[in-house]
């Protein structure tokens, strides 16, 4: 008669096994190109539907600032310009950009921030 200690041991030795160390690098480089392709289609396409909706004024001080999930962040140059962004998302602005942008899309945050790329110093 087996001691089932031993039977158990037995059992679990597989999962309690050393995975083999892979120390390339491959995947994760695979991995994160494909992220990047498909985050790039997602912009690209939003990026395309907002330069039609949005007045001129106010894409002349925003930027698409990132994605997070369903959420895409839009950093506004100044609070005026925030505050008329905003404006505009509520009134259909945001119900436009969902009907053209082929992902998916929850939320747009807006976010006070300079959109001047250039190094002050």
């Amino acid at each position: 008669m087996q001691d089932p200690r031993l039977a158990r041991l037995a059992r679990i030795a597989p999962y309690r096994r050393r995975r083999d160390f892979n120390p390339s690098i491959g995947e994760i480089i695979e991995s994160t190109k494909k992220k990047a392709v498909r985050d790039e289609k997602r912009f690209s396409s939003f990026s395309q539907a907002w330069e039609q909706l949005v007045p001129a004024e106010i894409l002349a001080c925003s930027r698409l600032s990132s994605t997070r999930g369903t959420t895409i962040t839009i950093e506004v140059d100044s609070s005026p310009a925030k505050y008329e962004l905003d404006r505009l998302l509520r009134t259909g602005l945001e119900a436009n950009l969902r009907r053209l942008y082929s992902g998916p899309l929850t939320r747009i945050k807006t976010k006070l921030g300079a959109t001047d790329q250039s190094d002050p110093g």
